[in-house]
Formats: C-alpha cells, structure tokens, sequence
C-alpha cells in the first residue's frame, strides 16, 4: 500500500499535465423550441413548438402542418404572413465539467437569416443583418454548466422600409438591396417569392485551452511537371506564451511536413504563419472538359509536444489560373487560362432548385 499511493500521485500527475485536445460540440439537431414573438397587445402566452436546425421558420410551420406546401398552385401567396412576423429561437444545453474547464468558449454561428439578435443565458450578445456571414462570440465569461442560447429574429420587411424611409430617393431594386441574403428569394421568372428566417446553418461551441487554428488556406505559387511550390496560410490564435508544432500531412501521397518550435511570445495573440509546401510531379486539377478536376487532401496538426491539440482537413487543386487582356484589332481580349490552356466558358442565369437551402 505505501508503494501505491506515489504510484497514482504520479499517474494523476500524468494525466493533469497532458494537453487536453481542442473541442467542438455541435448545438445543431432536432431539440430546439421556436415561437412567434407576440404583439404587446395580446394577452396570450407564446406557443413553443419543435424545431430543427439548420432550418428556418418555413420549414418548421410547414412540418406542423400550419403552412400549405408553398411549391403548388399560387398557395405562396398564402403563406407571406410568415416574414411579415417576428420569430424567436431557443434551446438549453450542458456542458460537461472537463469542458467547463477550458480557459476559452467561442460560439460559432456559420448562417444566421437574417436581421437577428443572439441571447445567451439573458445577456444580449450582438445583433446581425448578414446571412452569408460566420459569427464567432466569446462567452468565455458567461458559460455554465446549464445554458440557454435564445435568438430573435426580426421581419425583413420592417427592416427594409424602414432603411428605405430614411433616405429621399428610391433605389433600384428595392427593397431587397437592402438585405445581405439570397435575392432570388425575392421572387424570379420560375421562383417563387419565400423569404426566409432562421438558422440556416450549424451552431457549435468551439472549446480550447491553449490555442485555435481559426483558418487555413493552402495557395498555388508555382507549377512546373516536376514540382509544384505551394504555400500554407495559417491563423492561429494563442491564450499562452509558448511553442507550438504545426505538422502537415499529404494524405495523397503520404509525405509530412513539419514547422517545429513556432514562438509565440504574447498572450491573445492572433498569428498569421506561412509555411512552404512541394509536391513532386504535381497532378493538376482541370475542368471537367480538358481532364479530372484531381485534389489532394491533406491534414493540419496543431501540436503542443506530441500531443495533437487540433486537426483540420484541406482538399486543395493544384492548378494556376490567369485573366488575359491583350489589345488586339477589335479592343481587348478577356479570357481565362488555366494551367497555360485557354478555357471556353459560357454562362447561365440559374437559381437553386429548392428555395430552402
């Protein structure tokens, strides 16, 4: 017995010194709540109904039953009722202990639809008006171990004229210039004019300790048939001061690049990294039409010592792509080439074929 006890002292030690890797836990599925916001003059309590996420408001009353199917006969006309109103959101979540712990708690939001306002445990967060946008909030500080996420969203209409109000002249267009969201929504030739609401996208809470890649971009620099010259833009920020590994791995054709002792020597720093990359014999991606639009995978490591803190996949097509404009006898040329070959291209007016994305 008195042998054991140093002997777990020093496994304890072990395992409170070994890094504890990044985590991202998904806030998405089917076990949030959504009501519409009432008016300050009814009376009523508001009626919280499932919902699913990513979604928005259209397909939640649709799934209830509460919407005709708004692809047949004029029924969209009957349905505009539902972004004339304000919605709102929520679901409650845990958050385990060992996460709990970590020293830092981004909320990520890759699409919001549109005009909204992001609750977080009763504290408003910020507001957006952006759906092609990504959202990171830190709620480091207010994170618990039972959380409520709430979030309102508010009528495009009442947005857009009342941004038109306030000027003096009419734009063109409007009043969907006015809103950062799929304009074909707004009604085309064969589309029909559903402008939707919600969180079209995921939601995660992004959990780390010591550091976060937060982008990673792999850029063509140069080419030849015998090697290809790339280069790794990396964003990392750090909450410590210290030395971290970044490994890069080739799953294509199994080579792995290491950028050892990378210094860094401020706290809540954010670090742009460029780390050259070579592929030997490069197989290069084309269109469709001239040959196999190939990529090659690859896998980032962020690591502290040995330990994997963060990974993060890339699929990247080596190829180069030039605009070229040479005068010639009617003006100026305008055309694309793509690894040295000239490109036809042709183009279309053409919307998705399912409003909800």
């Amino acid at each position: 017995m008195k042998y054991l006890l140093p002997f777990l002292l020093i496994i304890g030690l072990f395992f409170s010194c070994a890094e504890s890797p990044n985590t991202t836990t998904s806030l998405s599925g089917d076990d949030w709540e959504f009501s519409r916001v009432l008016n300050p003059n009814e009376s009523s309590m508001p009626k919280w109904q499932p919902a699913k996420v990513p979604g928005v408001v259209q397909t939640d009353v649709l799934k209830l039953g509460e919407i005709p199917d708004p692809f047949k006969l004029n029924n969209e006309d009957s349905i505009q009722w539902v972004s004339e109103k304000n919605w709102t959101y929520k679901k409650t979540f845990h958050v385990p202990s060992e996460i709990l712990k970590k020293k830092k708690h981004i909320l990520k939001f890759e699409g919001l639809d549109t005009y909204a306002n992001i609750w977080f445990n009763d504290i408003l967060l910020r507001g957006t008006k952006n759906a092609f946008r990504t959202y990171e909030i830190d709620v480091s500080k207010i994170l618990t171990e039972h959380n409520e996420l709430r979030i309102m969203f508010t009528s495009q209409d009442k947005a857009e004229n009342f941004r038109a109000s306030v000027i003096n002249y009419t734009l063109p267009e409007a009043p969907r210039v006015f809103t950062r969201k799929p304009q074909f929504q707004y009604g085309w030739d064969w589309g029909p004019t559903i402008k939707t609401m919600g969180i079209w996208r995921d939601v995660s809470l992004v959990s780390y300790e010591k550091a976060l890649m937060k982008d990673a971009f792999i850029e063509t620099v140069e080419i030849s048939e015998e090697n290809a010259n790339l280069l790794l833009n990396l964003e990392v920020e750090t909450i410590e001061k210290g030395t971290f590994d970044i490994e890069i791995k080739n799953n294509t054709t199994g080579e792995i690049k290491l950028a050892n002792d990378m210094e860094f020597s401020e706290i809540y720093m954010d670090r742009f990294l460029e780390i050259p990359l070579s592929i030997k014999n490069p197989k290069l991606w084309w269109t469709h039409n001239l040959g196999e639009p190939f990529l090659y995978n690859f896998t980032i490591h962020l690591k502290k010592g040995n330990a994997i803190i963060q990974s993060m996949n890339k699929k990247v097509g080596i190829r180069t792509i030039e605009l070229v404009t040479e005068k010639d006898s009617i003006g100026e040329s305008f055309y694309f080439k793509l690894n040295g070959k000239p490109v036809y291209m042709k183009g279309a007016n053409y919307i998705p074929q399912n409003i909800f994305l």
